[in-house]
């Protein structure tokens, strides 16, 4: 049976389990929410009844989630249905939240000013200080390591992970090696008033416990809290959300332990599980998918049954939902499983006479070789076909100056994602690149343009700021005048810094500096 939404929310209707979760004020709650049914949708309806039904103000209220694409998301939909009554609803990410009470409170932690985020090249920089001060017996265990042309940023890679993770190396001596680096590492980045990425939650924990007069403050101010994708939560973010949210206060989090995904930053599954019996908090399921046919929901729990630790749940599909088969096919190399799948497409079209529109493949990286293959054996059935992201670049160029040449010609209004997409995952950005990829796939999951996409990202977390900077050079470098190709590539040099310091660096004693310095000017001759 469905209920009737409240005043002034949409016009579908909510079943009895997404209104138990809407109406639920009294104490922790556990939602266990599978995909498709809806959970985005019922939390922006709880906080709108929250608001409507006068249980707390906006300000009263924090959501948080992961990632600055769902924050926005978020956001978005709650302002659309609550439109002015929104108000200061405080919506954040951890991270984004850790960083701002550190920029309010720096003091505390012994920074001298209110920390700003690191640069990638400003850790291996701070790693390689800490390492020329440190004694030549702690390093011993990781001296393989240091051996390796890149090794300054693996160590920095290994630090940050087992900041986040707050767990222990399998080899003791080199866990006790990499905590001394990292303790001296830690305390010249609070010197210089930076912040990485990992350290932003832990940080907020020992703020927040240090000032308890502040923890206090935000209990108070914060009557109700909402976590989304609580699966994913690391054991530094679980204590800042005790010490935001206290037993008993009505703390809900929602989260299926079937999509967990990070346990390399130290999540399980069972943390749904561990939250439910921590504080003893109500669970409330929803298990009816609108998002897939049975075919794919029951395939997928068949499946999913097979883990261990796991919430007892049964998801099924609701009834209005499309159904249809599902084919297991095995081939023998890249040949044959274009050929295969061509051989699919074109009995689809020619018997079953389906259009060809109507058609897709899907897998997880479009560099994937097969994706090249089974574009050629489609055009030899004469079926059209093309690759969504595909662009075509000026040949012998590098494939940033390219892109940057193809948003010069065709303007600017808006930005082409797949050229500004190549520059975001190139050495021009002077960004980690799985941030570009990031910003990309939440443009694509949100429907709108990455430019916009990378805007919300920056704004609810600063590690996204290089790719927003990036934007900012594109449009600039825009403006410039060149004759010819060498011209314009000297404009590049000019607004982009990571060309200069990689210009710079050539002449470094360093090794593995010089090394990644001729790399980076390599990328461009």
């Amino acid at each position: 049976m469905a209920i009737p939404p409240g005043a002034g929310s949409p016009e579908f209707l909510f079943t009895d389990q997404q209104r138990k979760v809407i109406e639920h004020t009294d104490g922790a709650l556990l939602v266990a929410a599978g995909p498709g049914t809806g959970k985005t949708r019922v939390i922006v309806e709880r906080i709108a009844s929250l608001v409507e039904r006068q249980i707390a103000t906006p300000d009263e209220i924090l959501a948080l989630t992961f990632g600055g694409g769902a924050v926005t998301e978020l956001r978005h939909r709650v302002v659309l249905r609550l439109h002015e009554q929104s108000g200061p609803i405080t919506f954040s990410t951890f991270h984004s939240l850790g960083f701002r009470l550190l920029r309010q409170h720096h003091e505390v932690l012994g920074y001298p000013t209110p920390p700003r985020f690191i640069t990638t090249r400003d850790q291996v920089e701070l790693i390689r200080r800490t390492l020329k001060t440190m004694d030549n017996t702690i390093a011993t265990p990781i001296s393989r390591i240091l051996e390796h042309r890149f090794g300054a940023q693996l160590i920095a890679d290994e630090i940050t992970r087992l900041h986040e993770r707050s767990s222990h190396s399998a080899d003791p001596e080199i866990r006790k090696a990499l905590d001394a680096i990292g303790t001296e590492y830690h305390t010249l980045r609070r010197q210089a008033s930076l912040i990485d990425h990992a350290a932003m939650v832990p940080e907020a924990v020992t703020l927040l416990e240090r000032k308890t007069e502040l923890a206090h403050t935000l209990q108070q101010q914060f009557k109700f809290v909402i976590v989304d994708e609580y699966q994913d939560t690391s054991i530094n973010q679980e204590r800042l959300l005790e010490l935001l949210a206290p037993a008993p206060a009505p703390l809900m989090v929602v989260g299926d332990d079937d999509q967990s995904i990070y346990a390399f930053r130290g999540t399980t599954p069972e943390n749904l599980q561990a939250f439910a019996e921590r504080r003893n908090a109500s669970r409330i399921d929803l298990n009816e998918n609108w998002r897939c046919g049975s075919s794919i929901q029951n395939a997928a729990s068949a499946l999913i049954a097979h883990n261990t630790d796991r919430l007892d749940k049964a998801i099924r599909s609701h009834p209005s939902t499309r159904t249809g088969s599902i084919e297991w096919m095995e081939f023998e190399g890249l040949h044959s499983h274009a050929r295969g799948l061509a051989e699919v497409i074109d009995d689809e079209i020619r018997i079953n006479q389906r259009a060809c529109g109507d058609i897709a493949v899907l897998w997880r990286t479009l560099s994937h070789p097969l994706a090249a293959l089974l574009l050629d054996q489609l055009i030899q059935l004469n079926i059209p076909a093309h690759i969504a992201s595909e662009h075509h670049y000026s040949v012998g160029l590098p494939p940033a100056i390219a892109a940057l040449i193809t948003l010069q010609t065709s303007g600017l209004d808006p930005i082409d994602d797949s050229a500004l997409g190549t520059i975001l995952e190139s050495v021009l950005s002077g960004a980690n690149p799985m941030f570009g990829q990031r910003a990309q796939r939440e443009a694509h999951r949100l429907d709108q343009s990455l430019e916009e996409t990378i805007a919300s990202l920056a704004a609810e977390d600063p590690a996204y700021q290089p790719l927003a900077d990036t934007v900012e050079a594109v449009r600039r470098l825009s403006k410039a005048s060149a004759d010819s190709i060498q011209g314009f590539i000297y404009a590049v040099w000019l607004e982009f810094p990571a060309l200069r310091e990689a210009a710079r660096d050539l002449s470094s004693e360093d090794i593995e500096t010089a090394t990644q310095a001729r790399r980076t000017i390599g990328a461009f001759n």
